[in-house]
């Protein structure tokens, strides 16, 4: 008698902690009309059986998601087998969601060893950061090409504020880099990730049926995890973006990788620079992690990318000039425009990511580049997408970029 209680009462606390209301694709929920931006999600979530709603017929879509709730929502949504031993988490036990949980552990998801010692505190809401970790760690359960891809973008430039701003673990880069290359977790209007913020019902509706089909998918599949790949491996998504490389001259085919961190004098051989990193963005694709990052659509003051016969080119270099550049002027003629990339541009990305840009006036500073200290910045110059047209870079020593 005593064990139909306990099954009963953890059903009971199932129901009121998940939802009651047995819906089809078809129901509608009191507090979601069909005017909220996840109604679609939440009904074919419902109607899979993922969610449910309450006996008073709302879904509480603004309702945060705690921790045991994710990993009951994803051990529903996954196909992956049951492959991982099962690690007692004391305060789940005779839970309604102790089922969920162990099932969540055992495919992978949640990682039992991490909360063994803490407690896994179950009805503690969970962060994005945290979903992050186990979604992807799924992933990598489901297809061991998804391990390789974390490890390939540990070192990449991630494409959300806190990159640069401060605010996100550099353990959390590659599966966060897998994340948003896969469309599974979307970064805000603002640049930033957020990653200890909670999540909403709501908002969670729509990242299950997004998993739903990532994880039937390969890294392959995605062109975005491609370029992160790239960068973090070579410093550069320019071959993923059709652009090859050799050495100067019309010389050996090379990648970014054989320059990236050597240095160089300018042309003028009155300092020394570095090339650490090359972005390529498409103009025409606006949907971009990159673009968005680079470009931007509102405030872009220079008009970057306004000839989408180009490829725009935004490049990571480390400056160490001899004598201080006290304008833009100087910059072209000491530097030689066509060795560094650096044409002034302004958008409103420099402001919302926080990475190192030249100021387009120097009205609030003495000069441009100060002479002897490395100075850290993002320039921007275009290439032609066909026609054969080279860009060089980098001096006797350096490449030629081109396209075909």
């Amino acid at each position: 008698m005593k064990h139909i209680k306990k099954i009963v009462t953890a059903a009971l606390f199932m129901s009121l902690a998940l939802g009651v209301h047995n819906a089809s694709a078809e129901a509608s929920f009191k507090d979601v009309p069909p005017s909220h931006w996840a109604n679609n999600a939440i009904q074919s979530a419902v109607s899979k059986g993922y969610f449910k709603g309450y006996s008073d017929g709302t879904f509480k879509p603004n309702a945060p998601v705690s921790r045991e709730e994710f990993a009951v929502l994803m051990a529903r949504v996954s196909s992956n087998d049951q492959v991982n031993s099962s690690v007692e988490l004391k305060d789940v036990t005779g839970r309604w969601s102790e089922t969920g949980v162990t099932e969540a552990v055992a495919k992978g998801f949640v990682n039992g060893n991490t909360y063994a010692v803490n407690g896994f505190k179950p009805q503690q809401e969970i962060t994005r950061v945290e979903m992050v970790r186990w979604m992807v760690s799924g992933l990598q359960v489901k297809d061991g090409d998804y391990s390789i891809a974390v490890s390939d973008t540990m070192n990449t430039i991630v494409p959300v504020a806190e990159f640069y701003k401060g605010g996100l673990s550099e353990k959390d880069y590659g599966v966060i880099s897998v994340a948003l290359g896969t469309g599974l977790m979307n970064g805000y209007s603002d640049g930033k990730f957020n990653p200890n913020k909670t999540t909403t019902r709501a908002e969670v509706a729509a990242i299950l049926l997004r998993y739903e089909q990532v994880q039937d998918k390969q890294p392959e599949d995605y062109g975005q995890l491609k370029e992160m790949r790239e960068i973090g491996l070579t410093g550069s998504n320019m071959y993923t973006m059709g652009i090859k490389a050799r050495k100067q001259t019309y010389g050996t085919v090379m990648d970014f990788a054989n320059t990236r961190g050597k240095i160089h004098d300018f042309v003028r051989k009155n300092g020394t620079f570095t090339l650490e990193n090359l972005i390529v963005v498409d103009p025409l694709k606006k949907e971009s992690l990159y673009y968005k990052m680079f470009v931007t659509e509102e405030d872009n003051r220079t008009k970057v990318g306004q000839n989408k016969d180009d490829f725009l080119l935004f490049t990571l270099f480390k400056a160490t000039p001899k004598v201080a550049i006290k304008n833009w002027a100087e910059q072209w003629t000491y530097t030689q425009n066509f060795y560094t990339w650096t044409y002034m541009y302004q958008t409103k990305g420099q402001d919302l990511y926080g990475y190192p840009h030249l100021p387009m006036s120097t009205e609030k500073f003495s000069e441009l580049i100060p002479a002897n200290i490395e100075t850290s910045y993002w320039g921007y110059y275009f290439i032609e997408k066909s026609g054969g047209f080279r860009v060089g870079f980098g001096g006797a020593n350096g490449l030629d970029l081109y396209t075909e």
